[in-house]
């Protein structure tokens, strides 16, 4: 079924048939390659709550 849901036309021809999952998937390969997007206000959040447990924060 999965063969056929995939091999059918997409509704948007700029977008491929997703089955549940593949967002998941998709988002897991990107990070995996770029890293996790994280904002500055939660990485100066983080920083500051492993300040003095012994834990090594890179800066950029």
């Amino acid at each position: 079924m999965t063969v056929y849901i995939t091999a059918s036309p997409p509704r948007n021809p700029a977008e491929p048939t997703l089955i549940p999952g593949d967002p998941e998937r998709l988002t897991r390969a990107e990070r995996i390659k770029n890293g996790v997007p994280v904002d500055d206000e939660t990485w100066r959040e983080l920083t500051v709550a492993v300040h003095g447990v012994n834990v090594l924060v890179e800066a950029d």
